[in-house]
């Protein structure tokens, strides 16, 4: 439910053939350059953050002026990670609350990795103000394998300090309206598959 700014055009009614032939054509683009190859695997996709240099150079200038929104460098999050989660154990959380699209939450999965820990076996908080920087942290976080066990947020969090209360309330929701959906569709397939065995045996 996060990823909704990346996403909302899928849901338009009617879908617009602009927006289908632009995704098409990025979606093109994105294999012919080997996206797909880079984050097939999630030893390789933590190499690299795709999204967040792509959303730094999407911005406008005056827009990150506004928000204070700076890319931290590869580099220098790694750097960062390396002397941050030296001490950290399974079941502790790592937490991020300017995230942005993630490089530093990418940084320390990959230096847990490198330690041969696994990042799924932690707790991961990240949150940011700019509901497309969420979406695309939401993607990151499947993309880079970093577990059941991710909070993700979109608030202010100087004007909310425990966002990540609301972050997860909303979260919870999202799951049970999704398991609810999936019990429809169910219920939904089961009976259509009925009716038609009964047509059939008519």
């Amino acid at each position: 439910f996060r990823c909704g700014p990346i996403a909302g055009w899928l849901n338009e009614e009617p879908r617009s053939q602009a927006h289908l032939a632009a995704a098409a054509r990025v979606a093109w683009a994105a294999v012919g350059a080997g996206l797909l190859e880079l984050v097939a695997e999630p030893a390789a996709a933590l190499e690299v953050d795709v999204l967040g240099p792509l959303y730094e150079r999407l911005r406008p200038g005056k827009a990150k002026q506004a928000r204070g929104e700076f890319y931290t460098p590869g580099p220098v999050a790694e750097m960062m990670a390396a002397i941050s989660v030296g001490a950290l154990r399974p079941g502790q959380s790592i937490c991020d609350p300017t995230a942005g699209m993630g490089g530093l939450l990418r940084a320390c999965a990959q230096a847990l990795c490198a330690e041969g820990r696994d990042p799924a076996a932690f707790w991961w908080y990240g949150c940011d103000i700019e509901p497309l920087a969420v979406a695309g942290l939401a993607v990151n976080a499947q993309l880079w394998g970093l577990g059941p066990h991710v909070v993700i947020g979109c608030a202010n969090v100087l004007a909310e300090p425990d966002w990540e209360v609301r972050a997860r309330e909303e979260q919870t929701a999202a799951l049970d309206g999704q398991r609810s959906r999936v019990a429809a569709a169910r219920l939904i397939a089961a009976t259509t598959g009925h009716l038609e065995a009964a047509g059939e045996g008519s």
